[in-house]
């Protein structure tokens, strides 16, 4: 297959299965072919938003040294088991995602932040959400990856 400037081979991370607790996980391919195209054999790959590794594993696998930069310690720590693995193992393993722990759907948990906005006069906060939803917040965080992503949709409910 000829390499054109149109990649349609590589697609977004679909199934939670294949992804880490990250709102903006990128796909490891994507990675994998910028680094090929751009650096050679032992070059230093830098990755100043490192979020769960995902340049550095490519990087690893491309057979380049990296650096990468993060402040959350959670992200760092995924990192670190994920080259730990890679190494190790020569793969790297994925915990199987949990059942979702309620039912309810998206679309209910965002009507009830947007209950909530009407109530208190604003977006609310995650904090506002433990005090004043039925649901519980782990529901949410289930259902969305970031808080951003719920406020979103309900943005748009609660604007009008």
């Amino acid at each position: 297959l000829p390499l054109t400037d149109i990649w349609g081979d590589i697609h977004r991370i679909k199934h939670k299965k294949d992804r880490d607790r990250h709102p903006c996980q990128l796909p490891e391919k994507l990675l994998e072919r910028i680094i090929l195209l751009s650096t050679n054999k032992g070059d230093i790959v830098l990755d100043a938003l490192s979020g769960v590794g995902t340049t550095a594993i490519a990087a690893y696998k491309a057979g380049r040294r990296f650096v990468a930069i993060e402040l959350d310690s959670r992200y760092v720590e995924i990192t670190r088991r994920k080259i730990l693995q890679l190494k190790k193992a020569g793969f790297i393993h994925r915990e199987p995602t949990k059942k979702a722990i309620s039912n309810v759907s998206k679309k209910e948990l965002q009507l009830e932040i947007v209950r909530i906005a009407q109530s208190i006069g604003r977006l609310p906060s995650e904090g506002d959400i433990q005090k004043l939803s039925s649901y519980n917040i782990e529901v949410f965080k289930e259902a969305f990856p970031a808080w951003g992503k719920a406020l979103k949709a309900a943005k748009a409910e609660f604007m009008h």
